[in-house]
């Protein structure tokens, strides 16, 4: 709800009585105090004017003395037992009327007294009428007059002589003038800083919600954003999506030099390239994450002014998850699903590449082919899935035996290759043959059947420049191994002697 100045009345409440008993409600725990305490002071204060009363005992008027300081007293002390549980801002207003009009009687009463308090009761009445006790504008203004007039009336009848009427009647109404100004000015302040605090907050609470929509916008906002200063290279701002990118790094380590997540030179080479051009697009690099880690992003950039300070506004598209389903794919492209070997499409590659390097560098290069003997014997009697364990043993069982630089591939069923790169004929012999020995010898727990393999070995020559002829040797080298009993390794040397 919003209130202004301009919807206050003469008398300085809001005139919308929506707006009135908001202000009201907003105020209650301050008037629910200060109500007890005005019930609990004026109890307190007629129990001791009570006690000093009984000076005059024994003369006429001190019963109705007696009467007006028990009327005070009762009735303070109902509406300062029913204030305590009192609720709205109307109950306040009723146990206000109803002190209010006990009280106004009770003080005519004593005002006719003439004792030396009987002319100061009218004068210190309205002010607790005015401004303390919580009516509205009419009510406390009725009850500032009647409460003033009313009392001072009796005091003016009950004097001998009446010279002093005029002037204290228009003292009481210059201090109802004075109060009734000060009510009016009271409220309007009151309100008006009411109104204010309101707008304030309500202006606040805008601001933080907008500030909570553009956070919630940014935060979802998938692409890392980086704000760089284009002089040092520091980092000057970074969104939650550039905080997870960068390992979800807190502020102070993330705000520093943009150069240490680039490759060397990449900031700079980024820089050169915007100045040139101004804007950068989908430019690949490898981003250095902290503790090690890198990351695949495409790169776009743009100059621009950032609080007085020229900066780039860069944003990241992270390719991490793209480049290593492309290498996924890629390796499953090359890979035998089955025992996790090169395939024969991947053997060609590697091969004609070792091949072209021994050429060149006049290196030597042995080529085998393997074959497990009576295979199909095996898938017969135990079946294709028996048979598929064998293969993945068999070739867990080569892994471990060839070197890092070997290249072993399953070319199909149960028929592989070995490419042996700077491996002279002894050598190449002898490595072959401890693979034939640690296959015939391999104990159950490795090798889940008995089994015997037959390989054929070549090597390349200088006329080579695929692998097709080599294959074609050792492949004719295995026929010779199969053909004389199997569980052996024959090379092709005897034929090329032939």
């Amino acid at each position: 709800m919003t209130a202004t100045c301009s919807d206050l009345t003469w008398g300085g409440e809001f005139s919308d009585r929506a707006a009135e008993r908001c202000y009201r409600d907003e105020h209650f725990g301050e008037t629910h105090r200060h109500v007890r305490l005005l019930f609990l002071a004026a109890l307190t204060l007629n129990l001791l004017f009570l006690a000093s009363d009984w000076r005059y005992s024994g003369r006429p008027l001190f019963p109705s003395m007696l009467t007006a300081r028990w009327l005070i007293i009762s009735v303070s002390l109902v509406c300062l037992l029913s204030a305590t549980g009192a609720r709205t801002f109307r109950t306040f207003e009723r146990l206000s009327v109803l002190w209010s009009v006990s009280v106004i009687a009770a003080n005519a009463i004593l005002s006719r007294t003439h004792s030396e308090i009987a002319l100061i009761i009218p004068f210190v009445l309205p002010t607790i009428y005015y401004l303390i006790l919580p009516m509205r504008f009419g009510l406390r203004l009725a009850t500032g007059l009647v409460g003033g007039f009313i009392p001072l009336a009796a005091c003016i009848l009950g004097m001998p002589s009446r010279q002093t009427a005029p002037g204290l009647l228009l003292g009481m109404l210059t201090l109802n003038a004075a109060l009734t100004l000060i009510l009016i000015r009271s409220n309007r302040l009151e309100r008006q800083e009411w109104a204010a605090t309101r707008a304030e907050h309500a202006a606040n609470r805008q601001l933080m919600r907008n500030r909570e929509t553009l956070d919630t916008i940014l935060q979802a906002v998938p692409l890392p954003m980086l704000v760089i200063n284009r002089r040092n290279g520091r980092i000057l701002q970074a969104n939650a999506a550039a905080r997870r990118c960068f390992g979800d790094r807190p502020p102070h380590d993330l705000f520093s030099s943009a150069s240490k997540f680039f490759p060397r030179n990449g900031l700079d080479r980024l820089l050169a390239a915007l100045d040139t051009t101004g804007r950068v697009e989908g430019v690949e690099t490898r981003l250095h994450l902290p503790g090690g880690g890198r990351r695949d992003v495409l790169v776009s950039a743009a100059l621009a002014e950032v609080a007085d300070t020229r900066a780039v506004i860069v944003t990241l598209t992270d390719i991490t998850d793209r480049k290593k389903m492309e290498a996924e794919l890629e390796r499953l492209a090359n890979t035998d699903f089955l025992t996790g070997l090169a395939n024969r499409v991947r053997f060609f590659t590697l091969a004609t590449a070792e091949i072209q390097r021994a050429q060149r560098y006049r290196r030597p290069l042995a080529l085998a082919m393997i074959d497990i003997d009576r295979f199909k014997e095996i898938n017969d009697s135990l079946g294709h899935l028996a048979g598929d364990k064998v293969l993945t043993a068999f070739a867990a069982l080569c892994r471990s035996m060839i070197r890092r630089q070997d290249v072993l591939a399953r070319l199909g069923g149960d028929e592989f290759a070995l490419l042996l790169p700077e491996t002279e004929r002894e050598s190449a012999l002898a490595m072959t043959d401890r693979l034939r020995r640690a296959v015939a010898d391999a104990p159950r727990d490795v090798m889940p059947v008995p089994l015997t393999v037959s390989i054929g070995l070549t090597w390349i020559l200088p006329g080579d420049s695929s692998p097709d002829a080599a294959l074609v040797r050792a492949d004719r080298a295995l026929y010779d191994a199969k053909g004389t009993g199997r569980n052996q390794v024959a090379s092709d040397e005897k034929r090329q002697q032939a």
